[in-house]
């Protein structure tokens, strides 16, 4: 009772994957983080505005009051060694960027179609191998006519979605969050079979008969590398060059 109510909605939401499948160095560092570490490493921090405000408004203008250039919108297509000690970056409008160090931050997918189109690098692209696939994450937004709940958010037990968030009311409609992490079967389903059995569960776990008004479902079907066992937790740099940091 303790695994079904406790550890196993902890794990699934931390780890995303079924905990009987992962390593057990995952799961013993996840507790030691959230439990151990320090008095606070459990707490679950919630924006209080959007997520594009926070970059657009406070981190995009801090970055470039320190000098950092920032190109959105393009996309990476590989990396050219211009000598020992610089890198030529090529985007996918034929356009380049030269420099002397490089952070390689991708997908796992991602890093390793660059590495293998750059040459002198193709080997480093073995070493992501392990970490490619991914557990899937779905997020699922219901509109209600009404307020459902006062709630920030609660955890579902025993259900297709596993934790309800309050996303906020407008106009005096609620906007719910539903989220199933490790959600491997529920990827095959449909958008629109989520969102109506998503709607019957949150207004079963409320007690609330709200209309809804609209409905989205999003599947990410590699939100995260699978933590299985093999799957090591990757030095600093496991980068073959000096100046190339994965």
């Amino acid at each position: 009772r303790i695994q079904d109510r406790f550890w196993n909605p902890f794990l699934v939401s931390a780890l995303n994957a079924d905990p009987a499948k992962v390593s057990t160095s995952h799961v013993r560092r996840i507790v030691h983080e959230a439990f151990l570490r320090t008095n606070g490493g459990m707490n679950i921090g919630i924006p209080i505005s959007p997520l594009i405000t926070l970059f657009n408004d406070r981190i995009r203008p801090e970055l470039e009051r320190r000098g950092v250039v920032l190109k959105m919108g393009k996309r990476v297509l590989r990396l050219s060694l211009n000598g020992p000690e610089e890198f030529v970056v090529h985007l996918h409008d034929q356009s380049a960027l030269v420099a002397q160090k490089i952070i390689l931050a991708t997908s796992p997918a991602a890093a390793k179609i660059i590495l293998e189109e750059t040459t002198g690098l193709e080997q480093m692209a073995n070493s992501i191998t392990p970490v490619l696939g991914g557990s899937p994450i779905i997020s699922i937004h219901l509109l209600y006519d009404r307020i459902l709940t006062q709630l920030p958010f609660c955890q579902v037990g025993g259900r297709m979605i596993q934790w309800i968030f309050n996303k906020g009311v407008y106009d005096g409609r609620q906007h719910i969050q539903a989220v199933i992490s490790a959600a491997d079967s529920e990827a095959e389903q449909s958008r629109m079979e989520l969102v109506i059995s998503a709607d019957a569960e949150v207004r079963g776990v409320l007690g609330v008969q709200g209309a809804l008004l609209r409905g989205t479902a999003f599947i990410e079907k590699n939100a995260t590398f699978t933590p299985g066992p093999g799957v090591a937790r990757p030095r600093v740099n496991s980068s073959t060059h000096p100046h190339l940091f994965l």
